[in-house]
């Protein structure tokens, strides 16, 4: 039955949207042939390439400072990474752009490393506290602290790439930051502009047909990383000890000074930029005002997905553990997320527009199935992982005692993974506040806060756009801070 709600949730959408290519083959051939769209691949691939390639060593540098060293303040630190990641790409693009002169290519490499790189640090921390204080201390009598970082390196880079392959699907799949950030000057198209200009003229053949190559492109990568997960997803021995931290001596100030300046400029410069340009507490109280129907709707539909998630990812990870080859189920999650966002929208018109399903179609049902269909595999990752890592003795001993598996789940399973459900609700909350793109493509979108956000760009004061961008960034945090008030640890990925 929950393998039946995940096939319906993604893979019957995306097959709808995807049966263009047989419906009008003439269509679909003559965009997959047209001279126009491969360079917008290579061009989107090129901003992709170079996000990666600040990320990836960042990303490790900072994990690597955060988990495996001496560095002060370290747990606040990795507390704090999370933000720039769930703050929506338009409080990004609107708040340091006004101020700082970058424009092009380099200003939408510099918000998707500002954006994706906690993908890299959260995951990568996760790895290295798998490192054994037994095999550091061999590593340093062999090498010194120069092997013991390059094998702390070599140990996190499957989790950092995992962590950049997810990056890599955002990035595909948008084209909101480059349209943006290139409205003025001279114009980057991105790949996924193409498939909405195709959609927008009602060509439906070409759209699904320009969305294959970004699905392959995704696919296989994910899948590889998938499979890669699974292999780091080893249970913890209960005697495991973790490595003593590394003493940085006096470069440790200096290194802080790294992770300092990353949170400054992804998450306090935006939001002390966006209440400058908002000018006023009058200006945020009359955009507040004006907009609090969208923001009730958005909070409650955020929040209702968010559960939505959570209460399916638990049973479904649940039965991922009695799967010899659970990678397939993976796959099967994360499939919307590797399907371009404006075809996931298509799939979800063909299915639910039609006079019989208005309710749902035209109210937020169909929002509903469009957030927890798409951003499933976020809450699935981390109850997964926590799942993975739980010491099995404890309940092969309760299985033996007599506990059925019921039981067994209520009170073992659940209290020992609390914490990481609570995080997994936090963080399926805050991605449904940064979509943008799906929801663009569903007429009851437009009654969502980041739509309306998105529809006062261009003709609302610019003081009236950066208080509903400063807003939306609020009740983004909000749960973020609630988790961290309620935990006091460090939000988890893997």
């Amino acid at each position: 039955m929950l393998i039946v709600v995940v096939v319906l949730l993604g893979l019957v959408p995306v097959g709808m949207a995807m049966a263009d290519l047989f419906r009008r083959p003439a269509e679909a051939w003559s965009a997959l042939v047209d001279p126009v769209l491969w360079p917008r691949i290579g061009t989107s691939l090129l901003i992709a390439l170079l996000t990666l390639a600040f990320m990836l060593p960042l990303g490790l540098m900072m994990a690597w400072l955060l988990v495996r060293t001496n560095l002060p303040a370290r747990r606040l630190g990795m507390m704090l990474i999370p933000f720039p990641l769930f703050l929506p790409p338009l409080v990004h693009v609107l708040s340091w752009f006004g101020v700082i002169p970058l424009s092009g290519i380099p200003a939408i490499v510099l918000v998707y490393v500002i954006a994706f790189t906690p993908f890299v640090v959260l995951l990568s921390a996760r790895s290295l506290e798998q490192i054994s204080r037994a095999h550091a201390e061999t590593v340093q009598l062999m090498g010194g602290k120069r092997a013991v970082l390059l094998d702390d390196l070599r140990h996190a880079l499957p989790a950092a790439t995992i962590g950049g392959v997810l990056a890599l699907v955002f990035m595909l799949g948008d084209f909101a930051v480059a349209d943006f950030l290139t409205s003025v000057g001279p114009k980057v198209t991105v790949y996924a502009d193409t498939i909405y200009v195709h959609h927008l003229a009602q060509r439906s053949g070409a759209a699904a047909a320009t969305a294959v190559p970004g699905i392959l492109l995704c696919l296989v990568p994910l899948i590889w990383a998938l499979r890669r997960r699974r292999q780091l997803g080893a249970t913890v021995d209960p005697r495991f000890e973790r490595a003593e931290p590394l003493t940085l001596g006096g470069t440790r100030w200096g290194l802080l000074l790294l992770i300092v300046i990353y949170l400054l400029i992804g998450t306090a410069l935006p939001l002390i930029s966006l209440a400058w340009q908002a000018g006023s507490w009058t200006t945020i109280l009359e955009q507040a005002r004006g907009a609090s129907d969208r923001i009730m709707f958005t909070v409650l539909l955020g929040a209702a997905a968010a559960t939505g998630m959570v209460l399916l990812a638990l049973p479904l990870m649940l039965f991922a553990q009695r799967l010899r080859r659970a990678w397939w189920l993976d796959v099967l999650i994360f499939l919307p997320l590797a399907v371009p966002p404006l075809i996931l929208g298509v799939g979800l018109i063909r299915v639910w527009n039609r006079p019989l399903l208005d309710a749902i179609y035209l109210g937020p049902g169909v929002l509903l199935i469009a957030l927890i269909g798409r951003y499933l595999a976020f809450a699935a990752l981390p109850i997964g992982g926590s799942i993975e890592r739980l010491d099995r003795s404890m309940l092969d001993a309760a299985r033996l005692a007599g506990a059925g598996r019921f039981v067994r789940t209520v009170r073992i399973t659940l209290p020992l993974i609390a914490s990481t459900v609570i995080a997994a609700w936090c963080i399926s909350f805050c991605f449904t506040l940064r979509e943008l793109d799906t929801l663009i493509m569903l007429r009851a979108g437009q009654r969502t806060l980041p739509f309306h956000l998105y529809s006062n760009v261009v003709f609302a004061r610019q003081e009236d756009v950066a208080a509903l961008a400063l807003i939306l960034a609020g009740v983004t945090i909000m749960p973020l801070l609630l988790y961290l008030a309620i935990a006091r640890r460090a939000i988890r990925f893997l």
